[in-house]
């Protein structure tokens, strides 16, 4: 992360005072031609003594620590071996731990990870240690928790003429033919999953086959993908909406763009669309209205608050408070 923060550059410096980058001589693996059997053999030492996780782990618990002796001096150790395990599969050298090295990094790490691992890594309570004042847990008070409300209601009522181009599709021997071919290609062999020898799905060669089948009946996009809409999310009110949307998603999204318009708006509150009278309009009539009756109605009530506090205080203050005497 690049930030240039005065405020945390400051820090950055304060906090980086008489630290040095790490030394240390790392091996280098032998020369070995390269055969499967070698590539297969630095596979497995890859999974096997690659793992950087629990390292990672252990420097996220000391860091945790709000007091803690010598533990930039353990984080340091377990910067180096996060360094060689990240290098095994290449270098084939790991250090083994002396035993007074292991029982310090040992007493440092016994604990659980930090409490911001219930959003990190999906923990429950039980799996971490308890909420303290290191910066990171410290995140958990500045970021606002917002609910996400994804019920039908906030969202108002659906629709679908407004995906339409014209609310009004006739019901003749075209229409008819369109809906019928849609339903028989949608459903055929080339619809299926799986990709061709050069990666490219096979489906995508089905949606353009559908396109183009339509086209041939009627050649006016709109109109066809009209017909689709009112067969699929009006008379049948279909679940299954994938292929349509992968043929004629951008038609629809035209569409929505030229039914809304800019002068429209959805209200925060109830979610009904309702046309703005400004820029900076965010309710419709109604709930703006009720909105003001309560904003009025608290403000009657901090200005009653107010006299009566004022009523109480003894003259000879109000006095002094109003001349300065």
């Amino acid at each position: 992360m690049v930030v240039q923060d005065p405020d945390i550059v400051q820090a950055a410096k304060r906090n980086t005072e008489k630290i040095v980058p790490l030394y240390y001589e790392m091996k280098k693996a032998g020369a070995q031609p390269i055969t499967k059997e070698n590539i297969y053999d630095s596979m497995i030492l890859a999974y096997v003594g690659g793992n950087i996780g629990q390292i990672s782990n252990d420097i996220s618990i000391i860091w945790n620590e709000e007091s803690c002796e010598n533990r930039l001096d353990v984080v340091k150790l377990l910067c180096m071996e996060n360094n060689y395990t990240i290098d095994f599969a290449k270098t084939l050298y790991k250090p083994v731990r002396p035993d007074q090295i292991h029982s310090m990094i040992h007493r440092y790490t016994k604990k659980k990870v930090p409490h911001f691992f219930v959003y990190a890594k999906d923990k429950t309570e039980a799996q971490v240690e308890p909420i303290n004042s290191s910066p990171v847990n410290r995140l958990e008070y500045i970021i606002p928790k917002i609910k996400m409300d994804f019920k039908t209601q906030s969202l108002g009522k659906f629709d679908p003429k407004m995906l339409m181009r014209e609310s009004i599709v006739p019901t003749n021997d075209i229409t008819q033919k369109i809906i019928e071919t849609y339903g028989t290609m949608s459903k055929s062999d080339a619809m299926k999953a799986g990709r061709d020898e050069r990666g490219v799905p096979r489906s995508l060669y089905g949606y353009q086959k559908i396109i183009d089948s339509l086209l041939e009946i009627c050649n006016d996009i709109y109109f066809v993908t009209d017909v689709l809409i009112k067969e699929l999310f009006i008379r049948r009110k279909s679940k299954r909406k994938n292929i349509f949307w992968m043929c004629f998603g951008d038609i629809v999204a035209e569409n929505i763009k030229r039914n809304i318009g800019r002068k429209t708006g959805m209200c925060v509150k109830c979610g009904a669309r309702f046309y703005r009278e400004s820029n900076r309009q965010v309710m419709c009539k109604s709930c703006a209205a009720q909105s003001r009756k309560i904003s009025n109605r608290m403000a009657q009530r901090r200005k009653t608050a107010k006299k009566s506090a004022f009523k109480k205080i003894p003259e000879t203050v109000v006095a002094q408070q109003v001349y300065g005497k």
